[in-house]
């Protein structure tokens, strides 16, 4: 038999931290917020200007990721879908106030503008909207015309005119180079007068189309996140097998999170490593509790270029109450950084589970953590995708829960590998109902202010002061004994 006494003993020696059990460590304030930096990175290529990400959910759809990526954080869409639907929710945010519309609806010379009236119509779930086509010669892709509304307008008999009849043509069309700037294309469309920008390419052929209004905003949210092309950054939760998902996503995606309660089994660790024969993006792999276990996986997953942290400590998470195994995103992190330091290498920790307030972001970022996973606060927002509640508020339901799990297995994508006598895994989740808590970018903007005055007051001026400098105090409860204490001061 095993010594069960020394289990005790060793466990005792250093307790599981989680937000309730410590305070940060007050020092030197800054006094003034707008010095304080929280820039950050979501994994080795994914900058983020702030330390929040989605938690990979089913509220985090693409208007939560556009208010994510907005603010300077980043969604991870979930895949409680098809690959096909999880594919159209990426899109959906990386078309969302792009710089350059590679991909804008056109039309050629010889069309009728009836037939250029229904393209209008499809293009805006059938709303005329404002919208004009650049009217492109099919072979030559050289640039002839835009169609406007006011073009269309004008036309008695849209089935008998054709579109280069009505299209605005010669000096009158707006073009500039594909290289222009932001400020370039905004100043040239103010001075014309125009909503749209033609791009030509070197050989003076159609590249793009810019709208002001994407222009405009872009140039008023500089702290977004975007690619090199000038598009909303977003990544995308996967199952560690996920290679058709990895497939289909990969040409749109910024980053792909694996999406498991714990990565620390036999299988998941191999079945990555095979996911990079499919893409270059960044892998973010967990979620961890032990120190061995990011040892052990990390070098087999050791192109991983992030890693994420907190086993059973989400609001609808039940995994502790139902299996009586988990580890508070706290002490999960600072395990995280403690297998780091022993093998010398680092990548973006990601803290998930349990955040409800800013100083519970903070306090992520002292143990270790670059970023938070956020699920219960964004929930209630306006651009969650969860569905309303009986009697007010939203639903937000865990990935482990009955109804979650039953929509897997509807979908076709089960998980078989723990299957309870009806086909489903072992229930680890529930549904909370939540207020509506208005919209993203001010809960978010909340959120930011809270972790920078608990940065302020530990006198942090960065994320690497939060990791470096701040120390953290135990807060003691009547569960807490004065050892327990002790074996804190001496960890931290």
């Amino acid at each position: 038999m095993g010594d069960f006494r020394k289990k005790i003993k060793v466990a005792s020696r250093e307790p599981m931290l989680d937000y309730a059990d410590f305070n940060l460590r007050i020092g030197r304030g800054i006094g003034d917020l707008h010095k304080i930096d929280v820039n950050t990175r979501f994994s080795e290529h994914v900058p983020l200007a702030i330390p929040i990400a989605g938690a990979a959910m089913e509220f985090d759809e693409h208007a939560m990721a556009i208010a994510l990526a907005m603010a300077g954080g980043i969604g991870v869409i979930h895949r409680n879908n098809t690959p096909e639907q999880q594919l159209e929710e990426v899109q959906q945010v990386k078309k969302h106030e792009a710089f350059v519309i590679r991909d804008a609806k056109t039309i050629t010379p010889d069309k009728t503008v009836a037939e250029a009236q229904e393209v209008m119509k499809r293009h805006e779930n059938g709303h005329m909207s404002n919208l004009s086509l650049p009217v492109i010669e099919s072979v030559s892709r050289k640039v002839v015309g835009m169609l406007t509304e006011r073009d269309v307008d004008a036309v008695d008999d849209p089935k008998q005119t054709t579109v280069e009849q009505a299209m605005t043509k010669g000096d009158k069309l707006v073009t500039a180079r594909y290289d222009i700037s932001e400020k370039e294309a905004y100043d040239m469309m103010r001075h014309a007068r125009v909503k749209k920008l033609l791009l030509l390419d070197q050989q003076g052929l159609y590249y793009g189309l810019v709208v002001k209004k994407d222009v405009l905003s872009r140039l008023h949210n500089p702290q977004a996140i975007r690619d090199s092309e000038g598009r909303l950054r977003v990544a995308a939760a996967i199952g560690s097998r996920d290679v058709r998902r990895v497939k289909l996503l990969d040409p749109w995606v910024d980053a792909f999170v694996v999406d498991q309660a714990s990565f620390y089994t036999e299988a998941d660790p191999s079945e990555v490593v095979k996911l990079f024969e499919h893409t270059k993006k960044d892998i973010v792999i967990g979620n961890f509790g032990t120190k061995e276990g990011v040892l052990d996986c990390m070098r087999i997953v050791d192109r991983a270029a992030g890693v994420k942290g907190g086993i059973g400590g989400g609001a609808a998470c039940s995994t502790q109450e139902t299996t009586g195994v988990g580890v508070p995103a706290p002490e999960a992190v600072l395990r995280i950084r403690e297998a780091f330091k022993e093998v010398g290498r680092s990548v973006p920790v990601g803290g998930d589970g349990g955040v409800k307030i800013g100083r519970n972001i903070a306090q992520l970022l002292a143990m270790g953590a670059d970023y938070a996973m956020c699920g219960y606060v964004f929930a209630g927002t306006t651009e969650s995708a969860a569905p309303r509640a009986e009697g007010g508020g939203k639903e937000y339901r865990g990935m482990g829960s009955a109804g979650a799990r039953q929509k897997r297995i509807e979908l076709g994508i089960g998980d078989t590998r723990y299957p309870d006598r009806n086909g489903n895994g072992l229930v680890e989740g529930q549904t909370v109902r939540v207020e509506r808590s208005g919209s993203a970018s001010e809960v978010i903007e909340d959120l930011v202010r809270a972790t920078k005055k608990s940065m302020d007051y530990t006198g942090a001026r960065n994320i690497e002061d939060m990791h470096r400098k701040v120390g953290i105090e135990l807060v003691r409860t009547r569960t807490q004994k004065p050892w327990q204490e002790q074996a804190l001061m001496r960890r931290g």
